[in-house]
């Protein structure tokens, strides 16, 4: 979960729900987090929500669902300027990267 208040900022939590419920895992997370914003995510395949920090500022990405043309998108992507892209351990694209630099 992502969180925003101007007093403090972005405030992000990232657990692994893998061994126990989500409730369980973001009771004191949500005790703590301030704002009037916020956004947050249950994914199997990517670690959500990501920070993003561009030209267009920061902001939080979360996504659900498959980019079935990642590789041919993130060719694209740097060969136009984008810079990188985080991967997760499997080696594949993070979606929340790949739909940040889209965004850019």
């Amino acid at each position: 979960m992502t969180a925003y208040s101007p007093e403090l900022g972005f405030q992000r939590h990232i657990h692994s729900i893998e061994n126990a419920p989500f409730q369980t895992k973001f009771e004191k997370d949500v005790e703590n987090m301030r704002g009037t914003i916020c956004i947050g995510c249950i994914s199997d395949t990517d670690p959500q929500p990501i920070m993003v920090r561009s030209k267009m500022g920061l902001y939080s990405v979360c996504s659900i669902g498959i980019i079935t043309n990642a590789e041919e998108l993130s060719n694209e992507l740097l060969e136009n300027g984008c810079a990188n892209f985080e991967t997760m351990s499997s080696g594949q694209i993070n979606t929340g990267g790949m739909i940040g630099a889209l965004i850019v």
